[in-house]
């Protein structure tokens, strides 16, 4: 073999080579662009864990305990409700809670078990970033309970 003949053949195996690399590097930087740009979306079927509103259920369980045991949190109960807690406390002998749930956007319903009787009491909750839990309770209703809900 001349040298001239290797010299040509290695020249044309070089170009190919080169066509070969710069083909698969446009092809990884455009796949790399790809996947890097696009938009990946996840669907959960069972949305009931959205609707719940755990920390507002939280909030309405550990502010209502502080309320019947006659020490208010001042974190978890707005200053307007504790000045009325001020005046006239609620307290029952031996409380149990029984239920606590969230009712709709801003409210929750807890039912409570004392020695005298069955207890629904419905609160009312603000929300907001400057809070410290996200909600604070304004208001406590007693409401009449029901049997199907227990």
């Amino acid at each position: 073999m001349k040298f001239s003949d290797f010299e040509a053949a290695f020249v044309r195996e070089n170009r190919i080579l080169k066509a070969l690399l710069c083909g698969a590097l446009i092809l990884s930087g455009l796949s790399s662009t790809l996947v890097l740009m696009g938009k990946s979306y996840v669907i959960y079927k069972s949305g009931a864990i959205f609707e719940e509103r755990l920390l507002a259920e939280d909030v309405c369980r550990q502010g209502f305990l502080s309320v019947i045991s006659g020490e208010p949190s001042k974190s978890i109960i707005t200053p307007e409700l504790l000045a009325i807690l001020s005046r006239a406390s609620m307290s029952f002998p031996t409380p149990t809670l029984l239920k606590v749930e969230s009712l709709e956007r801003g409210a929750c319903k807890v039912i409570m078990k004392s020695e005298e009787a069955l207890h629904a009491f419905k609160l009312g909750l603000i929300e907001g970033n400057a809070l410290p839990f996200y909600y604070q309770i304004q208001q406590i209703d007693e409401i009449k309970v029901e049997e199907k809900e227990l």
